[in-house]
């Protein structure tokens, strides 16, 4: 309890309030993309950004950034139906969660493929053996028909 001297000189016994210093409100941290980016879906692979404080500091995440090589092309191509003239600038380029993505719908694209084949190879062979029988029972009942 601390006593407080009122304006009349007495001390009283009354509860006094401190303020206590509180951490400042986090003001919301301002990201700006610096253009080299991931051309599937826009992930910044240099972001500057600016703290509470006014400091600006640019993160780095090259490690997730794949070249576009021939073959990513291709593949970039192949999933997404790109025309072959389009351009990538040198900067941009593909990360690492998109491509797999990418190879994953490929494989899966195959796989499917690989299926369809089989079971059209099992219908015609299975038609063909169906029609064969039949024809051969066909044959039967006629020339049973005609022996009486």
């Amino acid at each position: 309890m601390a006593r407080l001297q009122s304006s009349t000189g007495y001390q009283s016994n009354k509860n006094v309030f401190r303020t206590i210093k509180m951490a400042a409100p986090m003001t919301p941290v301002k990201y700006y993309p610096l253009g080299n980016i991931c051309v599937v879906c826009g992930f910044s692979f240099v972001t500057k950004r600016v703290d509470e404080s006014g400091n600006i500091i640019i993160d780095k995440c090259l490690e997730k950034k794949l070249r576009i090589t021939p073959e990513r092309r291709a593949t970039l191509h192949n999933v997404c139906n790109l025309s072959d003239d389009i351009r990538f600038p040198s900067d941009m380029g593909v990360c690492q969660k998109c491509f797999r993505s990418m190879d994953r719908v490929l494989k899966a694209e195959k796989e499917a493929l690989e299926t369809r084949n089989k079971f059209q190879t099992n219908i015609r062979s299975t038609m063909s053996r169906s029609v064969s029988i039949s024809v051969k029972n066909c044959r039967s009942s006629f020339c049973s028909l005609f022996s009486r």
